[in-house]
């Protein structure tokens, strides 16, 4: 387990941003930035073992920040190019923000359109990508739908997920876990209903298969991080224990939500901060499927 030796900043250390001043952006963006700067390198792994070539044509749909457009396009040589497609213009901002950094030779395009309803014609791309995207889509069949249609017959859809109970595992006591984990329950059967919108990672290889897509691998990454925090880990404990706090507190017992809070306290010595044994856990996953050929389709 790697060790991070340098002390956490303050709580509410305000992130830098590329492009827009994110006024209008979704509020879990300022978490979702954070995320990736604290998990970077396994995230770029992730990005390394999708089965790709570099002249090939990829969509990057919802694109968000660019922030997998710009490993994305480090992957593509001299004839691939990339298109970054997303409703939120001021993500679109960003994302083009990020690219004029990038030295990759292939060709960018920004398009702004709903995942939904794509303005590109069938089989266009190589290779669709959809990061941390599916929890917030109401109808995420229909974008796989949409993104198998945009897909060339033999290309891939490729599709990066995690749920609420997986995606950060912290090692406090045992009680406070199973208090946070039956919170997030209740939390979440009230938001979603019965349908488990909060954990679409389990579901994800279901929904590729009724979405007429075959398949072909899945993996499952791990971001392991021991105190002392470095800053980039400390910034997104932060934004995400302020989430969660928000999320939880109406379904938790008073008791519970103190020592929480205790525990989510940097100026306390025995909270995540400081505690020298801390350590954090963040597990995705990276399905990749496979449109079926023309000929496996005729055959079906």
């Amino acid at each position: 387990m790697p060790s991070e030796s340098q002390a956490p900043e303050p709580i509410g250390t305000k992130l830098p941003t590329a492009g827009s001043d994110r006024a209008d952006l979704p509020d879990y963006a300022p978490e979702q930035t954070a995320f990736h700067r604290a998990f970077a390198p396994e995230l770029r792994r992730a990005l390394r073992s999708l089965p790709m070539g570099p002249r090939y044509r990829i969509l990057d749909c919802p694109c968000g920040d660019g922030f997998y457009t710009r490993l994305l396009a480090d992957r593509l040589s001299t004839g691939g190019r990339i298109t970054a497609c997303d409703l939120s213009p001021d993500y679109l901002a960003e994302a083009r923000s990020r690219m004029e950094s990038c030295a990759s030779p292939a060709e960018c395009e920004f398009v702004e359109a709903n995942a939904y309803d794509l303005p590109f014609a069938d089989g266009s791309f190589d290779l669709v990508w959809c990061a941390e995207s599916l929890i917030t889509l109401d109808e995420p069949m229909v974008a796989l739908a949409e993104f198998r249609r945009v897909v060339k017959p033999g290309g891939l859809v490729a599709v990066l997920e995690t749920d609420e109970f997986h995606r950060v595992i912290i090692n406090w006591s045992v009680e406070l876990e199973l208090a946070v984990h039956q919170a997030v329950v209740a939390a979440t059967r009230h938001k979603y209903g019965p349908s488990w919108g909060g954990s679409p990672s389990r579901r994800v290889g279901r929904w590729l298969r009724k979405s007429g897509l075959t398949p072909i691998r899945k993996r499952t990454f791990a971001a392991d991080r021991s105190s002392r925090f470095s800053p980039s880990t400390a910034d997104f404990l932060a934004l995400h224990l302020k989430q969660l706090r928000e999320t939880i507190a109406p379904f938790m017992p008073a008791a519970d939500l103190r020592t929480f809070d205790e525990m989510c306290d940097s100026g306390n010595a025995t909270s995540i901060y400081r505690r020298t044994d801390a350590e954090v856990l963040s597990l995705f996953k990276l399905f990749v499927a496979r449109k079926p050929s023309e000929a496996e389709a005729g055959s079906e």
